[in-house]
């Protein structure tokens, strides 16, 4: 309808959508994403032959607001339950077996299916990336990485990582300096191919090591090995290379016999993989200013608590609007 307020949404990642899809029967929403692909931190990546999910490896559903939406994804078989044999790996330390006691789920097709699945019939503008706010007596305009006006909205929400949200933001919001208190760690995924599958008696590891944290076989020629946060954070801009070597040295001490058969080796930075110190609360909003900020940080850093951060200001707006 044309006369429904529009809303523009920085960030297409699982608290972007989820403020879309909640919000779509009451208002004109376009969300604007940076990246080529929607998902935000639960990011896949293809590399020839070999795929990795090099974000975040899977998530649980405690709420019903959650519960519901990943129901639907999982009845249109855009998600499902992962319960791989997961071990604690140790140098000089047999791998034991660890247990899981809820239920875990991942993407069918990559970590961003459900992204993309609760996206489905959304506005997201890929490859666009939104560098500051104006406000004009029409309303907000974006100013995109060219310096183009995109424009007017009623409301602009941010749904980026919060040191993000507090760079893109005007002064003139109420809460930029509690959005500012949202603490994050940094993580490096290391992504290695095989020319054979890969001869593993676990699917996933919980690593106890000085430089690496985890490490995931969801396809059998291929590993996935996330970095500590506390060590990517102590080293998060120093040069790639040497961060490579790093990671796959601890490999090698940990699994000798298969670090060195590698075909494609490739790594991400992730500045901004874990909120450390959250909000303590499900968004930031200036109702005056028409303006909001959301994302997990604003609860937690779990995936639930991106997609409840949409939905609880989806509801807000919801009331206000109506």
């Amino acid at each position: 309808m044309t006369n429904q307020p529009k809303i523009a949404v920085i960030g297409a990642g699982l608290s972007g959508v989820s403020l879309a899809k909640n919000l779509a029967d009451v208002a004109d929403i376009t969300l604007f994403e940076k990246s080529r692909g929607s998902g935000g931190r639960m990011s896949f990546r293809k590399a020839g032959p070999f795929s990795f999910d090099h974000g975040a490896q899977f998530f649980t559903a405690r709420s019903e607001p959650f519960r519901s939406a990943i129901n639907d994804a999982l009845d249109a078989k855009a998600i499902v339950e992962w319960a791989p044999k997961i071990v604690n790996l140790e140098i000089g330390e047999k791998p034991f077996k660890r247990e899981w006691f809820e239920p875990h789920y991942c993407g069918a097709n990559g970590m961003n299916s459900l992204v993309k699945h609760i996206a489905t019939d959304l506005n997201v503008v890929h490859r666009t990336q939104i560098r500051r706010l104006e406000m004009k007596p029409s309303g907000w305009f974006l100013i995109d990485e060219n310096e183009q006006s995109i424009g007017p909205y009623d409301w602009v929400v941010s749904a980026v990582p919060a040191p993000q949200a507090v760079d893109l933001l005007p002064d003139t919001l109420i809460e930029k300096n509690q959005i500012g208190e949202g603490k994050f760690s940094g993580c490096f995924a290391m992504m290695l191919g095989f020319e054979r599958p890969v001869s593993l008696n676990f699917q996933a590891a919980v690593i106890t090591h000085p430089v690496l944290a985890w490490l995931s076989n969801h396809e059998s020629s291929s590993l996935l090995i996330h970095s500590r946060n506390d060590w990517a954070s102590d080293h998060i801009d120093a040069d790639l290379e040497w961060v490579k070597s790093m990671m796959h040295n601890a490999l090698k001490e940990l699994l000798p016999e298969i670090a060195n058969e590698t075909v494609h080796h490739d790594l991400h930075r992730w500045r901004y993989a874990k909120c450390e110190q959250a909000l303590g609360r499900d968004y930031c909003l200036d109702s005056h200013g028409q303006i909001a900020a959301i994302g997990d940080w604003c609860r937690g850093n779990r995936v639930e608590d991106a997609y409840l951060s949409g939905y609880e200001l989806a509801q807000e707006l919801k009331a206000q609007l109506s």
